[in-house]
């Protein structure tokens, strides 16, 4: 079983290193977390992995060039199959 936490990033890049730092705290099943970059945040996901080389759950990001809004970011964010997916936007 594995667990998938979603996101939809645009102008919240504060967020995103205390976000994953609670991850890596709080989560004790196999995990992936998505985010989908509504044409924002991207550089300060890879910046946080590339600095956190340890951290022990696959971070996928997918981008657009545009902002698609919330609703059609959440529902390309889950559009993969899992088990379970958690929005955390």
């Amino acid at each position: 079983m594995k667990l998938r936490l979603i996101s939809v990033l645009y102008n919240n890049h504060k967020d995103i290193a205390p976000f994953l730092d609670s991850c890596m705290e709080l989560i004790e099943v196999p995990t992936e977390i998505v985010f989908w970059d509504n044409a924002h945040d991207k550089e300060t996901v890879e910046q946080y992995l590339a600095n956190n080389k340890k951290f022990p759950f696959p971070v996928h990001v997918f981008s657009e060039n545009k902002n698609l809004g919330f609703g059609a970011a959440v529902n390309k964010a889950i559009s993969q199959k899992t088990d379970f997916t958690l929005d955390l936007s």
